[in-house]
């Protein structure tokens, strides 16, 4: 399979920061702070998440099952990756 054209990129690249960013009043902080959180299925992980959202307006969640929904041939390895029946 053929990689995507740098047009492909660039329309994903804009359609992600529309999304993650511009759509929820992201703003510069001139104090930026990470946090990354890993666990187990059914750890706690998007409640925490969603605390610290609360609590944080200018917060970005980056989530990896979102992010992999933005690749421009993510609808193809969908398909393959599947399980036949």
């Amino acid at each position: 399979m053929k990689e995507f054209t740098e047009k492909e990129f660039e329309k994903q690249l804009q359609k992600a920061w529309k999304e993650l960013v511009i759509n929820n009043n992201i703003t510069k902080s001139d104090e930026p702070q990470a946090y990354i959180i890993g666990g187990q299925p059914g750890a706690g992980k998007s409640t925490l998440v969603d605390r610290l959202m609360e609590s944080n307006k200018n917060i970005m969640s980056i989530d990896a099952d979102v992010c992999k929904t933005f690749h421009p041939r993510y609808n193809y390895h969908e398909k393959v990756s599947r399980p036949s029946p």
